[in-house]
Protein backbone atom coordinates (compact mmCIF):
# COMPACT_ATOMS: atom_id res chain seq x y z
CA UNK A 1 0.00 0.00 0.00
CA UNK A 2 3.04 2.35 -0.34
CA UNK A 3 1.96 3.83 -3.74
CA UNK A 4 -1.72 3.74 -2.59
CA UNK A 5 -3.85 6.79 -2.90
CA UNK A 6 -5.85 8.35 -0.11
CA UNK A 7 -8.74 10.21 0.96
CA UNK A 8 -11.00 11.62 3.32
CA UNK A 9 -13.44 14.75 3.96
CA UNK A 10 -13.16 16.92 6.83
CA UNK A 11 -16.61 15.92 7.07
CA UNK A 12 -15.63 12.95 7.55
CA UNK A 13 -13.53 13.46 9.92
CA UNK A 14 -15.25 15.74 11.96
CA UNK A 15 -18.27 13.72 12.19
CA UNK A 16 -16.01 10.89 13.33
CA UNK A 17 -14.30 13.20 15.99
CA UNK A 18 -18.12 14.86 16.74
CA UNK A 19 -19.39 11.07 16.97
CA UNK A 20 -16.48 9.39 18.85
CA UNK A 21 -16.56 11.81 22.00
CA UNK A 22 -17.83 15.32 22.95
CA UNK A 23 -15.96 18.46 22.77
CA UNK A 24 -14.89 19.52 26.08
CA UNK A 25 -14.32 23.37 25.26
CA UNK A 26 -13.57 25.79 22.28
CA UNK A 27 -11.05 28.17 21.91
CA UNK A 28 -9.19 30.72 19.86
CA UNK A 29 -5.98 30.01 18.21
CA UNK A 30 -4.34 32.69 19.66
CA UNK A 31 -5.69 32.00 23.17
CA UNK A 32 -4.11 28.48 23.01
CA UNK A 33 -1.05 27.87 20.45
CA UNK A 34 -0.88 30.16 18.08
CA UNK A 35 1.45 33.06 18.88
CA UNK A 36 4.41 35.05 17.93
CA UNK A 37 6.58 32.20 18.75
CA UNK A 38 5.13 30.04 16.48
CA UNK A 39 4.74 32.49 13.17
CA UNK A 40 8.25 33.10 13.55
CA UNK A 41 9.20 29.44 13.02
CA UNK A 42 6.75 28.91 10.05
CA UNK A 43 7.81 32.34 8.23
CA UNK A 44 11.16 31.52 8.58
CA UNK A 45 11.32 28.24 7.33
CA UNK A 46 8.73 29.29 4.32
CA UNK A 47 10.99 32.23 3.90
CA UNK A 48 14.30 29.72 2.76
CA UNK A 49 15.20 30.89 -1.35
CA UNK A 50 14.86 27.74 -2.03
CA UNK A 51 10.88 27.18 -1.25
CA UNK A 52 10.46 30.46 -3.53
CA UNK A 53 7.45 31.46 -1.28
CA UNK A 54 6.83 35.25 -1.91
CA UNK A 55 5.43 37.34 1.13
CA UNK A 56 1.88 37.17 -0.10
CA UNK A 57 2.13 33.45 -0.19
CA UNK A 58 3.96 33.06 3.28
CA UNK A 59 1.36 34.95 5.15
CA UNK A 60 -1.87 33.77 3.27
CA UNK A 61 -0.69 29.82 4.89
CA UNK A 62 0.38 31.45 7.89
CA UNK A 63 -3.06 33.13 8.32
CA UNK A 64 -4.83 29.64 8.14
CA UNK A 65 -3.49 29.35 11.78
CA UNK A 66 -4.46 33.05 13.14
CA UNK A 67 -8.15 32.59 12.61
CA UNK A 68 -8.98 28.78 13.92
CA UNK A 69 -11.25 27.45 16.36
CA UNK A 70 -9.78 24.62 18.46
CA UNK A 71 -12.21 22.03 19.38
CA UNK A 72 -11.15 20.05 22.63
CA UNK A 73 -12.07 17.00 22.41
CA UNK A 74 -12.93 14.60 25.30
CA UNK A 75 -12.43 11.32 23.47
CA UNK A 76 -9.39 10.37 20.98
CA UNK A 77 -10.16 11.73 17.25
CA UNK A 78 -11.03 8.92 14.99
CA UNK A 79 -9.93 9.34 11.46
CA UNK A 80 -11.19 6.88 8.23
CA UNK A 81 -9.44 6.97 4.95
CA UNK A 82 -9.95 5.05 1.98
CA UNK A 83 -7.33 3.77 0.52
CA UNK A 84 -6.50 2.51 -2.54
CA UNK A 85 -3.93 -0.21 -3.65
CA UNK A 86 -1.86 -1.05 -6.23
CA UNK A 87 -4.31 -4.04 -7.19
CA UNK A 88 -7.05 -1.43 -7.61
CA UNK A 89 -9.50 -2.33 -4.11
CA UNK A 90 -10.26 0.26 -1.81
CA UNK A 91 -9.54 -0.34 1.81
CA UNK A 92 -10.88 1.63 4.80
CA UNK A 93 -8.35 2.21 7.28
CA UNK A 94 -8.97 3.62 10.78
CA UNK A 95 -6.89 5.35 13.15
CA UNK A 96 -6.99 8.19 16.19
CA UNK A 97 -4.98 11.32 16.79
CA UNK A 98 -4.29 13.79 18.86
CA UNK A 99 -4.86 17.03 16.72
CA UNK A 100 -6.49 16.93 13.26
CA UNK A 101 -6.56 19.82 11.48
CA UNK A 102 -9.01 21.47 9.10
CA UNK A 103 -7.44 23.84 7.24
CA UNK A 104 -9.57 25.01 4.79
CA UNK A 105 -12.30 25.30 7.32
CA UNK A 106 -10.07 26.67 10.01
CA UNK A 107 -10.66 24.25 12.80
CA UNK A 108 -7.83 22.19 14.69
CA UNK A 109 -9.42 19.09 16.73
CA UNK A 110 -7.44 18.17 19.73
CA UNK A 111 -7.51 15.73 21.95
CA UNK A 112 -7.41 16.24 25.76
CA UNK A 113 -3.93 15.61 27.44
CA UNK A 114 -5.04 14.51 30.08
CA UNK A 115 -8.68 12.92 29.31
CA UNK A 116 -10.43 9.31 30.43
CA UNK A 117 -8.39 7.83 28.04
CA UNK A 118 -5.09 8.02 29.51
CA UNK A 119 -2.62 10.66 29.82
CA UNK A 120 -0.48 12.19 26.56
CA UNK A 121 2.87 13.14 27.28
CA UNK A 122 4.41 16.42 26.00
CA UNK A 123 6.30 15.00 23.84
CA UNK A 124 3.37 13.07 22.08
CA UNK A 125 2.01 16.19 22.06
CA UNK A 126 4.48 18.19 20.48
CA UNK A 127 5.55 15.68 18.08
CA UNK A 128 1.44 15.26 16.96
CA UNK A 129 1.05 19.22 16.80
CA UNK A 130 4.06 19.89 14.39
CA UNK A 131 3.01 16.92 12.45
CA UNK A 132 0.04 18.08 11.59
CA UNK A 133 0.30 21.93 11.26
CA UNK A 134 3.34 20.54 9.00
CA UNK A 135 1.16 18.28 6.80
CA UNK A 136 -1.56 21.10 6.68
CA UNK A 137 0.85 23.63 5.50
CA UNK A 138 3.29 21.95 3.10
CA UNK A 139 1.00 19.32 1.64
CA UNK A 140 2.38 19.89 -1.85
CA UNK A 141 6.01 19.58 -0.47
CA UNK A 142 6.07 16.44 2.00
CA UNK A 143 9.83 16.19 1.46
CA UNK A 144 10.30 19.01 3.40
CA UNK A 145 7.83 17.90 6.36
CA UNK A 146 10.08 16.67 8.54
CA UNK A 147 12.01 19.56 8.55
CA UNK A 148 9.11 21.73 9.55
CA UNK A 149 7.74 19.10 12.23
CA UNK A 150 11.05 18.78 14.61
CA UNK A 151 10.81 22.61 13.85
CA UNK A 152 7.57 22.96 15.37
CA UNK A 153 8.35 20.38 17.70
CA UNK A 154 10.75 22.49 19.77
CA UNK A 155 9.04 25.25 19.75
CA UNK A 156 5.81 23.43 21.28
CA UNK A 157 8.58 22.35 23.93
CA UNK A 158 9.70 25.41 24.85
CA UNK A 159 5.86 26.80 24.50
CA UNK A 160 6.84 29.19 21.98
CA UNK A 161 8.72 31.20 23.96
CA UNK A 162 10.11 34.20 21.58
CA UNK A 163 13.63 34.24 23.20
CA UNK A 164 13.92 30.21 22.65
CA UNK A 165 12.53 30.66 19.14
CA UNK A 166 15.04 33.22 18.22
CA UNK A 167 17.62 30.79 19.04
CA UNK A 168 16.61 27.90 17.42
CA UNK A 169 15.86 29.88 14.48
CA UNK A 170 19.59 31.40 14.54
CA UNK A 171 20.78 28.10 15.46
CA UNK A 172 19.07 26.12 11.70
CA UNK A 173 20.22 29.18 9.95
CA UNK A 174 16.48 30.60 9.30
CA UNK A 175 15.63 34.24 8.99
CA UNK A 176 12.46 36.49 8.90
CA UNK A 177 12.38 39.11 6.67
CA UNK A 178 11.06 42.67 7.43
CA UNK A 179 7.85 42.11 5.87
CA UNK A 180 7.37 38.71 8.22
CA UNK A 181 8.12 40.71 11.35
CA UNK A 182 5.49 43.45 10.14
CA UNK A 183 3.07 40.63 9.36
CA UNK A 184 3.53 39.03 13.09
CA UNK A 185 3.14 42.57 14.94
CA UNK A 186 0.29 43.51 13.17
CA UNK A 187 -1.43 40.06 13.73
CA UNK A 188 -0.69 40.34 17.15
CA UNK A 189 -1.11 44.17 17.76
CA UNK A 190 -4.76 44.17 18.92
CA UNK A 191 -5.11 41.55 21.04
Amino acid sequence: MSSAEQEATDDEVGDAAAADGGVASVVEARDAFVSPGLLRIILAFLANPVLENGADNRHQMASYLLDMKIFEMTEPISVSYNVKTSLGRTVTVKGRRIFRWERENRKLYMQRSDGPHGRITRMEMATSFGEEISQGLLYERVDLIPTLTDLLKVGFLVDFDEDEVEFLLRSKNLQLFSEDEDFIMGSFSSH
